[in-house]
């Protein structure tokens, strides 16, 4: 789902998962998880750098499906708060320089089932970048959703 807000275009999507939110937090904070999730299908990540902490950073490398482009994302982490909520910076490193980050923030929530994920992500530059990242994020939550069966 997308949104346009005050504060630019808005995307919010969630997933459920049958799982605790513990399992669910350490596999998107986890970089050698991470690589097994992030990016839609047929992603391959390359590499993944995290120090997390507040005001530390991370960095994502991926190539787009059938051998695509190199793509690196980075950002800094700006709240953690374990298993519940995780809060950062996104920017391409192919964005213009003078393109503002964008804000993530991963809110994880116990149900009677396990886990509800809900991830908002603010500050796209325009719909179509937002139209992108929802493909994005919705493949990687299947891809989540597969690595936190095993």
């Amino acid at each position: 789902m997308t949104a346009a807000t005050g504060q630019g275009i808005r995307l919010e999507l969630k997933r459920e998962f049958a799982h605790s939110c513990e399992k669910v937090f350490a596999a998107i904070t986890q970089p050698d998880r991470v690589m097994q999730w992030m990016g839609p299908p047929g992603v391959t990540n390359l590499d993944a750098v995290v120090d997390l902490r507040v005001g530390g950073s991370y960095r994502f490398t991926m190539r787009g499906a059938n051998d695509g482009p190199v793509y690196k994302v980075a950002g800094k982490y700006q709240e953690i708060a374990p298993p519940h909520l995780l809060r950062f910076t996104w920017k391409w490193e192919h964005a213009p320089a003078d393109e503002p980050p964008m804000e993530v923030v991963f809110q994880l929530s116990h149900t009677s089932t396990g886990c509800l994920l809900e991830l908002t992500q603010t500050g796209f530059p325009t719909q179509e970048e937002c139209d992108r990242h929802t493909h994005g994020w919705s493949g990687s939550f299947q891809r989540l959703s597969q690595l936190v069966k095993e």
